[in-house]
């Protein structure tokens, strides 16, 4: 994928080109992330919609491969994390918003991990206290205006009573009309 990311990118065009994949799961992140910051030539800001944060050290993932390195290490929810080790991603300005689970069960061991990866955590409740609008505006005070910016949407950031196709249902999702 990464490779056809970059072939498409490196086209010349009157409008310089533009990935906008869909479908799949967050690992189609990973190559996009890799096509981008190779063809700017920097780092790229990532706004992340999901239920959970994909900045999860591989080792943190339940595996029957855990013991094969190579393999384990790219999974639906490191993606972000390997992305951050190889300098793709600006992480002074990006986001997660619509949280409200951890891998790791009661501990708040995840976000401690995550905090060392400096994205800003947006959790799906904080929706009730500063509403949509205030959503949007700590997201806008993170990424300002960035010139680059990776948008990830994960459906689980819907409630699953909207959106019950995930994986990974976790009640206390935003309603569609919050996401819009």
């Amino acid at each position: 994928m990464t490779t056809a990311y970059t072939e498409l990118l490196a086209r010349t065009a009157a409008n310089p080109p533009i990935l906008v994949p869909i479908g799949g799961d967050h690992s189609i992140a990973l190559p996009a992330l890799r096509a981008l910051s190779q063809a700017h030539g920097k780092p790229i800001s990532v706004l992340h919609f999901d239920a959970n944060l994909d900045t999860w050290h591989p080792g943190k993932m339940p595996s029957a491969w855990l013991s094969t390195p190579t393999q384990a290490d790219f999974n639906h929810g490191s993606m972000f994390w390997i992305a951050r080790n190889e300098g793709l991603v600006t992480n002074a300005s990006s986001v997660h918003a619509g949280l409200r689970t951890r891998l790791t069960g009661s501990d708040y061991t995840d976000y401690e991990a995550d905090e060392k990866q400096r994205f800003l955590q947006i959790e799906a409740d904080e929706i009730d206290s500063v509403g949509v609008a205030g959503i949007v505006e700590k997201i806008m005070a993170r990424m300002g205006r960035e010139e680059l910016v990776y948008l990830s949407v994960d459906i689980d950031v819907l409630d699953p009573g909207l959106a019950p196709g995930t994986g990974t249902p976790e009640v206390g999702g935003w309603t569609s009309r919050e996401f819009i």
